[in-house]
């Protein structure tokens, strides 16, 4: 069953007064390693999503240019006309190539975080019934709030948990480390579980990255 990010946080907080009972982290602060973490899967486990698009109208025509969503990572593939039987995909291939035309389609990132990619066609649509499907990789959604629910997989969780458990131990053992007592072996302690923490994290990316072939598909919709 899909967790809110609320019961994640909640979970954490008891996952953690166990590994660590001396220390009590806010929500706020699960919130932002939660966070973090989901981008970091994002990078290595992306989405398999895609976008219907619709040709719209510019100047007399139809425009070749077209915004795509901004979790937006890297193109799949083009389908043009969307649903013809057999598919007709079109061919990627730079537009500042000689020869780029009809069947052809690039893609221009962005350099902004912030703007999205682009889909240039090689040539203007006709009509706005022959809609354009865009099949990409996409980032998982890290604009939540606590009663959002996440698109991370329930088998991908353990993931997602091992993460904040790493980042909780690293912070409070750079806190701790500030603030030594030469006389305790608290901080030698800490030491040792945030290398584990770290450890057991990586083990458990390599583990899932064999199960799957190097790529998780987490949740594909469509749009």
């Amino acid at each position: 069953m899909a967790l809110t990010l609320q019961q994640l946080i909640d979970q954490l907080q008891n996952i953690l007064s166990v590994s660590d009972p001396d220390q009590t982290w806010p929500e706020g602060k699960l919130r932002e390693w939660v966070l973090q973490g989901i981008r970091e899967y994002s990078v290595r486990f992306p989405r398999r999503l895609s976008v219907s698009i619709t040709p719209a109208v510019e100047g007399e025509g139809y425009a070749r240019i077209y915004d795509l969503p901004l979790d937006f990572m890297d193109v799949l593939a083009v389908e043009w006309p969307e649903g013809a039987d057999p598919p007709v995909w079109l061919e990627r291939k730079p537009e500042t190539e000689a020869g780029f035309g009809a069947g052809h389609y690039d893609i221009r990132l962005s350099r902004d975080s912030v703007a999205a990619a682009r889909l240039v066609l090689g040539e203007r649509p006709t009509n706005a019934i022959d809609k354009i499907r865009v099949y990409y990789l996409g980032l998982h959604n890290i604009a939540l709030t606590p009663p959002d629910t996440l698109s991370v997989l329930e088998e991908d969780l353990e993931l997602l948990i091992q993460f904040v458990k790493m980042r909780a131990f690293e912070e409070r053992l750079a806190n701790e480390t500030l603030a030594a007592d030469p006389t305790s072996d608290l901080v030698a302690r800490l030491g040792h579980n945030a290398r584990l923490a770290k450890e057991e994290f990586y083990r458990l990316v390599k583990q899932r990255e064999r199960a799957v072939g190097g790529m998780v598909a987490w949740g594909g919709t469509e749009r």
